[in-house]
């Protein structure tokens, strides 16, 4: 019992740390405007898994 109570608090605790991240971002992206598109970042992770040397994407303002 005590370790299903400490295994939902540490997935609470997860999971209210994830929010605070996102939410940190998205204030960045707010202020700054700048971002790096999803096809962009896709591409660089599966090169990344294919082994392939790649340069990591850079973000940039974006149109809203």
């Amino acid at each position: 019992m005590v370790d299903a109570l400490a295994k939902t608090v540490q997935q609470a605790e997860a999971e209210a740390e994830f929010h605070r991240v996102a939410d940190d971002r998205w204030a960045e992206y707010e202020r700054t405007g700048k971002a790096i598109p999803g096809d962009e970042v896709n591409q660089w992770v599966l090169a990344k898994v294919r082994g392939k040397k790649t340069k990591r994407p850079v973000a940039r303002r974006l149109d809203k």
